[in-house]
């Protein structure tokens, strides 16, 4: 060890009993006799090693700039750094409703994976307008990792409300400030192209298309929208589907995974795999808790 490492401490023990003020390299403190009882002068028992106390900012306070200084007079009137850039919205705020689902993603996912040079962190509180009895919480990691977490039981009788935090350097542009602003107040709106029954249904049919017939194939949890006798059905605002296999193992669609000889939770397995999608960089996220 000591030609290892020569500056460290060898303490020597038996069945690992090591004395606790030598593992913390402290010493009984001397006791100040002191006739006044009071519970703001407490005693102290130990004292740090003069090499652990710690150092002041500046190694030498005589270098200290006097008051009435030219030098004192340009460090006072000279503007502080920032660390960091807090940027925050609320719909209590805004007064606002809940915030739809394209909105998020395209926030998530074009957004601030263009700004991950100066994003540093996020957490928020979400109610989604195509989940409105749920709270989805949401949170950013460093190096762009998202988890979301659904809970059921909602905000428990309370007013449902949204609020999102993001942290960046102080790196970050004004123009990019405000442009995450403007897609912050822009949660709650509706998508562009929402009030265009024709091209909503074409997007609906793409995306189950490329779901249930692409590679991997998933499985749809709600019926398709057929059009029946020229009367076109309401498109969904969001489609749910899960990976079960099926397809990839040449497996009927109406197999029971739960039942023998498989036996496979494949709820579980959904949760895992999001949050193996979770862990890695990028704008893709998958919620996980209690299912819609």
């Amino acid at each position: 060890l000591e030609a290892l490492c020569p500056n460290a401490k060898v303490l020597p023990c038996s069945y690992g009993e090591v004395p606790l003020p030598e593992l913390l390299d402290v010493s009984p403190a001397a006791v100040a006799e002191n006739a006044v009882v009071s519970h703001e002068d407490a005693g102290v028992c130990w004292q740090v090693a003069p090499g652990l106390e710690p150092k002041p900012r500046l190694a030498n306070m005589e270098e200290q700039p006097q008051a009435g200084s030219a030098a004192a007079a340009v460090a006072v009137g000279k503007k502080q750094k920032l660390h960091h850039r807090v940027i925050e919205w609320s719909s209590r705020d805004s007064g606002s409703g809940p915030v739809r689902l394209a909105r998020l993603q395209e926030l998530l996912s074009c957004h601030l994976p263009r700004l991950r040079r100066t994003l540093r962190r996020g957490k928020g509180v979400l109610w989604v307008a195509e989940d409105p009895e749920a709270r989805w919480e949401w949170e950013l990691s460093g190096r762009m990792r998202y988890t979301c977490r659904r809970i059921a039981s909602g905000f428990g009788g309370a007013q449902a409300w949204s609020g999102l935090v993001l942290i960046f350097s102080d790196g970050i542009s004004d123009a990019d400030a405000a442009a995450v602003s403007n897609a912050l107040a822009r949660l709650p709106d509706a998508p562009a192209d929402a009030d265009d029954a024709s091209a909503a249904a074409k997007l609906y049919g793409e995306a189950v298309t490329q779901i249930m017939f692409g590679s991997p194939a998933f499985e749809l949890l709600e019926p398709v929208a057929i059009e029946k006798q020229g009367a076109r059905p309401p498109v969904p605002s969001c489609i749910h589907f899960r990976l079960t296999g099926l397809a990839h193992f040449n497996l009927p669609e109406d197999t029971d995974l739960d039942a023998p000889p498989y036996r496979v939770d494949v709820d579980a397995i959904n949760a895992e795999l999001a949050q193996l999608v979770n862990s890695a960089q990028g704008g893709t996220f998958l919620g996980v808790g209690q299912g819609l």
